[in-house]
Order: C-alpha cells, then structure tokens, then sequence
C-alpha cells in the first residue's frame, strides 16, 4: 500500500521489542539492519512528499496563458525530479511525476504523451493493486483510465477506448465501491463518444442518465467531473443546434468563481455564453458579455491572440456591417492559417469553432455537417465497388 508512516511505525515497534524483550548482543545483532530499513523508507515518504508538493505548486498553470505559462512549464520540467523517473522511489511517487508530465503534455497539445503516460498509471495499478487501498491514489487511477479512453476517442480508437474505459469496473470496481464516481466518469466517456460519432441519441442517453443521478444524489453539484459534464454537455447542444437546451449547462460553468476548479472550462463558457446568445439571435446580450470579457480578461492578463479572434468574429457577427457569409469565410482563412499552431489547435479541444462556421456555412448543424459528409464518402465507395 505504500503507506509509509505505518511502516515506520512498525519499524520503531520492532526496534522497542527488541530492545526491551531480547538479549544485547541480538540487538545489536539487529539493530543496524532496521535503521537502515527506516531510512529507506524515510527517503521514499520524503520523496513522494516532495512530488506531491511539486504537483500542487504546478497546478498553478491553469491559471496562466500565453508566454507566462510556456515559462513556468519550462521552468517545472528543467527540474530532473519531475522528468527522471528514476528518482522517483516508489510506484506512488512514479504515479505522482506521471500526473504532472501528462498535465504538462495537455498544455503543450502532445497528446500521445499523454496518452501514453496514462496508460503506464493504470500498468502501475494492474501490478500493484494495493495501491488501490489509497484514496487519492484511487483518484488518480480513474483520471488515468478516463484520459486514456477519452483521447482515444479522440484518435479515432474507439475499440481500444471501449477496453480501457472497461477497466474503470475491472480494475477500480468503481460501479460498486463509488456509484456516483462511476456515474460521472460514464457520462464523460459517453459524451466524448457521442462528439466523436456524431450520435445524437448516445449524447441525450448520457445527459439524461446523469440528470437522473444527480437529482437522486440530493446534493449540488460541485464535482470536478461535474464541471467537465457541464462544458460537454454545452458543446453537444450547441453542435446539434439546441442553443436553448446549451444555456443552463454554460451557465453551471460561467456562475462558478474565477478560481474554482479547471478555470480554463471556466473561462470556455463565456465563449459558449456569447456563441449560444448569438445563436438564440440575442444580439444586445452578445454584444454586453463580449465587452465584459474583454474588460475582464484583459485585467487579469488572459487574453490572447485567439481569444481577440473569437470575440471579433462575433462582434463582426452582431453588427453584420458585411454579409454574414463573408465574415463566415473570412473568419474559416483565418483558422485555416493558424491550425497548426499550438494555442489554436489547444482551442479547438474545448470548441471546435471550424466545424461550426462551416457548419453554418452550410446552414446544417455540425452533426448533421458530419453525417452527411460520410454518407457522401459511403456514397462514393459504394459506387467505385460498383464500378
């Protein structure tokens, strides 16, 4: 279990028996062989104290952007504590250093390190289930398995996503040791399959599902997860054209304080705030929130050259002092020129404000844009097979 300071508990317990119960020269017999003992596990409680003190200070990077956050990663990641896994002491500490790498990963957009990085948690816990005994240890397995199976979603793996979410049951048992854990990280997965595959009816089985939880859970919803079922949820009634259905979902997010948990999903639901109020063709509304942000952002220091797009796209949008379709294309060059680029490519995670221009482009929603692409792709296989 790794639970270091009941075994230096023991270890001091042996040395008082052996002190008190048996003869001098077997203590000195002995004596030099547990204090040894002590101090190895001594120097694995400070060094996975040591990573724990180092993931806390790196959670300080939700809340920096641009330059300042690419200098405080660089700073984090110089340090060989962090990079050098054999200074980490035990598989606790190993899991520890893994957590930041991966957040660190997230924020530079490598997602096949991330990836990566929680698959060799979950191989950690598969050899060492003891670990499991530890709550915080236990978190750390069901974050793993759920970025492992979500950014394989991503990837298009939807088979070997299936195989690692399974394991949430197989190897954390959660359905039975945290329903409600269970229920959340369910709803995540589904949800990402729903964006992914563009069914409509896996996304309103997750949402409805979740409702029904939460409501028969009693309490508010304040859970990390939850915050993530929020944003989710938002973007999947926005892709499907129900902006109505999006705003009580945005708004979880947007009323939470600016330091609360995952600030950067935070900060994504102003942007869906103004996207859904433009959709609902509540221009004054549009128009008020996009000059509160600007305001807001710009006296934290958050804004940046993407934000500066988004919010112009959509001011240009309100006042329509050009056709809309001309704006539409012009905004889809932009994005086209900056695809590549790590903060563009990192937004598009959150948004994929691409597919909704050309969604509306084409006057369909990003579902139905999707749909009717691969059924065109199926179309024309059929009709080379046919050939």
């Amino acid at each position: 279990m790794e639970n270091y300071e009941a075994v230096r508990k023991l270890i001091r317990f042996e040395i008082g028996v052996l002190r008190e119960a048996y003869s001098p020269e077997k203590y000195s017999q002995d004596i030099d062989a547990l204090l040894d003992e002590e101090l190895r596990v001594w120097k694995r409680e400070v060094n996975k104290a040591e990573l724990l003190r180092i993931d806390a200070r790196f959670q300080k990077s939700w809340h920096l952007t641009g330059t300042e956050r690419k200098l405080f990663l660089i700073e984090f990641t110089s340090n060989p504590i962090v990079t050098d896994q054999q200074l980490a002491l035990s598989k606790s500490a190993r899991v520890i250093q893994l957590q930041i790498q991966w957040l660190n990963s997230f924020f530079i957009g490598e997602f096949s390190s991330l990836t990566e990085g929680a698959d060799q948690i979950i191989r950690i816990f598969e050899n060492a289930p003891a670990l499991l005994e530890d709550r915080s240890m236990y978190d750390c397995l069901v974050k793993a398995i759920l970025y492992s199976s979500t950014f394989r979603v991503r990837s298009n793996d939807l088979a070997g996503a299936q195989r690692q979410f399974a394991k949430l049951n197989t190897l954390a048992n959660a359905k039975k040791k945290t329903p409600l854990m269970f229920s959340e990280q369910e709803t995540i997965f589904r949800l990402y399959l729903s964006l992914k595959t563009f069914d409509e009816q896996v996304g309103e089985n997750a949402i409805a599902s979740y409702l029904d939880a939460e409501s028969s859970n009693f309490s508010e919803p304040s859970s990390k997860s939850e915050i993530n079922i929020s944003h989710l949820s938002s973007v999947y009634y926005l892709y499907t054209g129900k902006p109505q259905l999006a705003l009580p979902w945005i708004n979880r997010n947007r009323n939470r304080k600016r330091n609360s948990v995952r600030p950067d999903l935070v900060m994504a639901s102003r942007l869906l705030f103004v996207v859904c109020h433009w959709q609902m063709e509540n221009i004054d509304v549009v128009e008020r929130e996009i000059r509160s942000i600007r305001t807001s952002w710009g006296r934290y220091k958050l804004m940046n050259e993407y934000y500066d797009f988004f919010l112009k796209l959509f001011s240009n949008l309100s006042k329509q002092q050009v056709s809309e379709k001309e704006i539409i294309v012009n905004s889809l060059q932009k994005l086209k020129q900056n695809e590549e680029a790590p903060l563009w490519l990192a937004m598009s995670h959150y948004f994929h404000l691409k597919d909704w221009l050309n969604a509306k482009w084409r006057e369909q929603t990003v579902f139905q844009m999707h749909l009717s692409v691969s059924k065109s792709i199926d179309d024309n296989d059929k009709d080379v097979s046919s050939s």
